[in-house]
């Protein structure tokens, strides 16, 4: 899918998709998502997401911005031992959750599938460690709901396992010095074009830029 055909709707992608390096459209993933390896960011562009509308688009194109600015895949790894797919759906959950503004019931009106949320997983909106937390004490339960191919994150066969996100992103991605710069500098311009979204729309979502958020 050329570049040009996307058509951003907001600061927050107009910002990922200018850091990001190649679009690739690939049929092991079906909606979208983003890796970062050797100091460069990939898009990935499934089925869904190809065939999906210009507003199903940009929500999904939110999810995998949100994922960067609220540093995600670091706070994954402060975890010991962290249960990867199970903290990305305690993730999506939250992107999918009350204080962020990524339109999820536009992905799924316009997808077909049903995202994960924190209704889904059976537990109060709170931030990703405290639900990843509480879910690996209370055990394994049926998922719910579907993931979207995240930022960083990822479901175990890279369809979108119900409640989880791509994993093709995660398997794509790496650790080296120039991904994890790479990394910062996507977050901070992310950051600052929801800053520059929230000061135009005059709404404010609760994101504060810590893991002391909501989200």
């Amino acid at each position: 899918m050329p570049r040009k055909k996307l058509q951003p709707l907001s600061r927050v992608t107009e910002k990922l998709l200018a850091q990001t390096d190649k679009i690739i459209a690939t049929t092991d993933l079906d909606t979208c998502a983003v890796g970062v390896q050797k100091g460069r960011a990939t898009l990935y562009l499934g089925k869904l997401f190809r065939e999906a509308d210009t507003e199903t688009q940009e929500a999904m194109l939110k999810h995998e911005a949100f994922h960067f600015l609220m540093g995600h895949q670091q706070r994954g790894k402060a975890i010991t031992d962290c249960d990867k797919e199970l903290f990305n759906r305690c993730c999506d959950a939250a992107i999918h959750g009350e204080y962020s503004n990524v339109n999820w019931q536009k992905i799924e009106a316009g997808t077909g599938i049903k995202v994960v949320r924190f209704e889904t997983l059976g537990i109060d909106e709170m931030p990703p460690e405290q639900a990843y937390e509480l879910l690996k004490q209370k055990g394994p339960e049926p998922q719910q709901g579907h993931g979207q191919g995240s930022g960083e994150s990822g479901s175990p066969n890279g369809h979108g396992q119900p409640g989880s996100c791509g994993n093709i992103s995660r398997e794509l991605s790496d650790d080296e010095p120039e991904s994890q710069a790479k990394r910062t500098v996507i977050q901070a311009e992310i950051t600052q074009g929801h800053q520059a979204d929230c000061a135009e729309s005059g709404e404010f979502d609760g994101f504060t830029g810590n893991c002391d958020s909501p989200i």
